[in-house]
């Protein structure tokens, strides 16, 4: 008996009319194909680097690699550093998968002037946001170890949690998964 995976391919062929609708399906097909692999052949969580240090009042994170709970895989090529809130006694460092449209380009036999619809963007940017937050859950599914296949979802991965204490800040490392 035939069962579904939830993953459908594009069937190419002489004479067909493509439409950008089967071009978005055959990407569709290959970004869940990877996402699935990810997830299930190497699970969620930081892969390597994605360090956290905290100097003054600044947070930086290190370049680095993971794999959230939906299987994108983030990438951090640089240094990122963020100001800690003067008052915060407890934060998170969260980072996330995101994808953003670029290079805009005018939809052909559309008045550009009159619609601002008549421009899309031709291609899609993957990257990532780091950030701090003092009210996110340290581990959204502790159930769910790194390395596991997550929980599917593409929420931000926690990667630190950080405490005031009266010496300074204190650090605990997450999602490290273990080789």
């Amino acid at each position: 008996m035939f069962q579904d995976n939830g993953l459908k391919r594009v069937n190419f062929f002489d004479g067909q009319l493509l439409t950008a609708a089967d071009l978005r399906a055959e990407q569709d097909y290959f970004l869940g194909r990877g996402r699935r692999h990810n997830r299930l052949a190497h699970g969620w969580g930081v892969l390597q680097g994605l360090g956290v240090n905290v100097a003054g009042d600044t947070v930086e994170v290190r370049p680095g690699a993971a794999i959230d709970c939906a299987g994108n895989e983030i990438h951090l090529p640089a240094c990122v550093a963020l100001a800690i809130p003067p008052d915060a006694r407890r934060l998170v460092v969260l980072i996330r998968y995101v994808e953003r449209g670029v290079d805009p380009l005018p939809v052909l036999g559309t008045d550009i002037a009159a619609d601002e619809s008549s421009v899309q963007f031709s291609r899609i940017e993957e990257g990532c946001e780091v950030e701090l937050s003092s009210n996110a859950v340290a581990d959204p599914h502790p159930a769910l170890k790194p390395g596991s296949p997550g929980c599917g979802l593409p929420h931000p991965l926690v990667i630190a949690l950080l405490r005031r204490s009266r010496s300074g800040w204190r650090k605990a490392l997450l999602a490290r998964r273990r080789a």
